[in-house]
């Protein structure tokens, strides 16, 4: 009877354990990627044995598009804020990451087709506009449940409209590190 009793309780605890388990989280510096120059994000599961997650952040942006003209170059840069999906692949700290998402900003554009880039006659026409851009994420994440966070990867950015930002998918490399908690 006793030994019964005993199994019961243990089960118990670890069940109260089990149900008190908070879901991953890290908070990251990622350079490159969907952050394009430098972004903080925060990041979690959706629940403690889920392999579903969701990041939000802000970020830094500067590249070069084309403008709805159809004109050679612009620069833009500016801050965004991202927010993406995310799954994850395999079990314990070393994950596979596959993710999808959105980055809404406010970005100066100067536009010059004449002048090279980064010369005095890029400062004719500067205009803020508001614009988006939405990015596709595979990389490789190792998490902890505490401790050092880090990711790297490929994100592909693009945008469906010739409106704002980017017209053609850009691939860039990612690299992110942080502290998970």
């Amino acid at each position: 009877m006793k030994r019964l009793l005993f199994i019961m309780s243990v089960a118990l605890f670890v069940t109260a354990v089990k149900a008190q388990e908070k879901p991953r989280r890290a908070l990251f510096t990622e350079f490159a990627g969907a952050s394009g120059l430098v972004g903080v994000s925060f990041d979690s599961r959706l629940k403690s044995s889920n392999h579903w997650g969701y990041r939000v952040g802000l970020s830094y942006n500067m590249g070069m598009g084309t403008s709805p003209k159809d004109e050679p170059s612009v620069l833009y840069s500016g801050p965004s804020i991202l927010v993406a999906s995310n799954y994850l692949i395999g079990r314990g700290n070393h994950r596979l990451e596959l993710g999808l998402g959105m980055a809404f900003g406010y970005f100066c554009k100067e536009d010059n087709a004449d002048a090279p880039p980064g010369s005095s006659g890029w400062n004719n026409n500067r205009r803020w506009e508001m614009g988006y851009y939405h990015f596709g994420e595979v990389g490789y994440r190792y998490q902890p449940a505490r401790g050092f966070f880090l990711r790297m990867g490929v994100a592909l950015n693009f945008v469906f409209e010739r409106k704002v930002g980017l017209q053609w998918p850009i691939s860039l490399p990612y690299l992110g590190c942080g502290f998970a908690f």
